[in-house]
């Protein structure tokens, strides 16, 4: 818990201080960097609470519920965050790629979209190439990229969410 003090006082710091010499692209791409990696280790640590239970003790019904209401945050910024943590674990190469900064949460959410039992097998096959196209290609690419794969790893699956995306 100290070190997370410590974090959190020197982004006080930093808040409290004169930012406008950080407008260049250098720092837009470094601070990027650095809130996918506060992302990523946020995730890593609600799902270890997630994991504990820490948060029954409080009348809580679930570790989403007590986020929202003790963190002040939309119940669906809660949800998200304790999904995250709860898919994580079944993707390692976008894990790994999330903790080095490289891409986001949101690529995440899009590789956990993918999984489900008809899928499950191959998309375990092919997580770390998926990664390194999240990695290679902007984001709206990359999410090409997974529906090109959604399709051919199962095409009927594939078909009736674009049918219920359409209705």
């Amino acid at each position: 818990m100290v070190e997370l003090n410590e974090l959190e006082a020197e982004l006080r710091r930093w808040a409290e201080g004169d930012l406008s010499h950080y407008g260049d692209t250098d720092s837009v791409e470094c601070i990027q960097r650095v809130r996918s990696l506060v992302d990523y280790v946020a995730t890593k640590i609600v799902g270890a609470f997630d994991a504990s239970g820490a948060w029954g003790p409080s009348g809580a019904r679930t570790p989403t519920m007590w986020l929202a209401k003790k963190c002040q945050l939309p119940k669906n910024d809660a949800s998200a965050q304790v999904r995250r943590a709860r898919q994580l674990c079944h993707f390692p190469a976008v894990a790994q790629s999330w903790s080095e900064g490289r891409i986001t949460s949101a690529h995440l959410d899009v590789m956990a979209r993918l999984r489900r039992p008809s899928t499950e097998a191959v998309l375990e096959r092919d997580e770390e190439m998926l990664a390194r196209q999240a990695v290679r290609h902007c984001f709206s690419d990359f999410v090409r990229v997974a529906r090109y794969w959604e399709q051919h790893a199962d095409p009927d699956g594939a078909e009736a969410d674009d049918l219920e995306r359409r209705a």
